[in-house]
């Protein structure tokens, strides 16, 4: 939402802009803008502020994720049959996730949906974090049940975390949080004193 007073991109939820204008009553619940220390290394802060919305991105890059793994598993399915590449799949899922988002915080369905896996400190969080996310994954996503665990634990959950994220210590988050977070970003705008 922008501010008509002095021109800032505030996040949607936002009660306040911190030129100190007030957004219309009633439109907005709760801001991590009233207080813009959150965004001084407050991972689960920024993540708490999130809607269902991001509940929504974080499956549309599970779909993608699937349609990765598939393509490169496609080739050795036909070569080994449905009996024997169960192994060599089990082996790419467990690369594919655990390294990508051990590593850099994203695997290529993450990084086309804007998120980022993090740490406490908004940094990614290392190898074996992401694969207590992985093994979780396999529970809370399982086909039988379609992700509906992982969906509802995360929709309910305060920062918006699945089990998965809970037992890792891991968040979701999305870009340019990460790098507010991380004090690389832009922050929000301290009230001039010259207006």
């Amino acid at each position: 939402m922008r501010c008509p007073n002095c021109r800032i991109e505030n996040p949607p939820r936002a009660e306040h802009c911190s030129c100190g204008y007030d957004f219309p009553p009633g439109l907005m619940t709760g801001s991590y803008l009233t207080a813009p220390e959150i965004y001084a290394g407050d991972v689960a802060a920024v993540a708490s502020t999130y809607h269902s919305t991001m509940i929504a991105h974080r499956f549309g890059a599970l779909v993608i994720d699937c349609a990765v793994v598939a393509a490169m598993l496609a080739y050795p399915y036909r070569i080994l049959g449905l009996q024997r590449v169960w192994p060599l799949a089990a082996f790419l899922c467990s690369l594919y996730f655990v390294v990508l988002e051990g590593r850099w915080g994203a695997t290529l369905g993450k990084l086309a949906m804007r998120l980022r896996v993090v740490d406490g400190r908004g940094r990614p969080p290392g190898y074996l974090p992401a694969l207590v996310r992985m093994v979780l994954r396999l529970i809370e996503l399982n086909p039988l049940v379609g992700g509906i665990p992982a969906g509802l634990v995360a929709l309910f959950s305060v920062s918006k975390q699945r089990m998965g994220d809970m037992l890792a210590g891991t968040y979701v988050l999305y870009v340019e949080d990460v790098r507010r977070v991380r004090g690389t970003g832009p922050m929000p705008a301290a009230p001039s004193a010259s207006r």
